[in-house]
């Protein structure tokens, strides 16, 4: 939403998250959620709110074994270190191997604005219950708009494959489908 003044504007934002991660030998589970409200208001001519949230949950694991709590220092997981090494010279070593699959989202609900003049609008793939055409393919409303019932979102879901030859080259290869709401 783009206000009239930054000045006098009233903005009201509030943002709650939680992140874990439980390991266990070769495996990772490891999840996220934040959810956030906004509030605007200008001088009481033009008002907008929305609530959001987003999240992910992965799955990891080391199938050559290597440990992913033994990485994990000052609260910051670091690299993984294969236990064998792959030599580029000589072709032996297997490196470390890992697969990993992950889901992700967002969803964007109970959007709403009103009144404003000229560059008040919501921008990016929004549809609206209410509002103009442009409000329905995701545009943008002005010079007085009103829309209700905003709303987007998306899910991810990726598998991937990482091969660590050694601490200083790896090689990855994810495949992720996208599905928008």
């Amino acid at each position: 939403q783009s206000a009239l003044s930054d000045k006098t504007s009233s903005i009201d934002s509030k943002a709650m998250g939680l992140e874990g991660v439980v390991t266990k030998g070769p495996f990772k589970f490891q999840a996220e959620y934040v959810d956030a409200n906004y509030k605007a208001n200008y001088n009481d001519t033009a008002k907008m709110k929305m609530d959001t949230n987003a999240w992910y949950a992965e799955v990891m694991w080391m199938l050559t074994g290597e440990d992913y709590a033994s990485t994990y220092k000052k609260g910051v997981f670091g690299a993984i270190k294969p236990k064998n090494e792959f030599d580029l010279e000589t072709g032996k070593g297997l490196g470390a191997w890992e697969v990993g699959f992950r889901a992700e989202g967002y969803d964007v609900d109970d959007g709403s604005i009103t009144g404003g003049g000229g560059g008040t609008r919501y921008q990016g793939n929004l549809s609206c219950a209410t509002g103009g055409s442009e409000a329905s393919t995701g545009g943008s409303s002005q010079n007085g708009a009103t829309e209700s019932g905003c709303q987007s979102g998306a899910k991810s879901y990726t598998a991937g494959l990482k091969w660590i030859l050694n601490p200083n080259l790896l090689f990855k290869l994810n495949y992720t489908y996208t599905k928008f709401d």
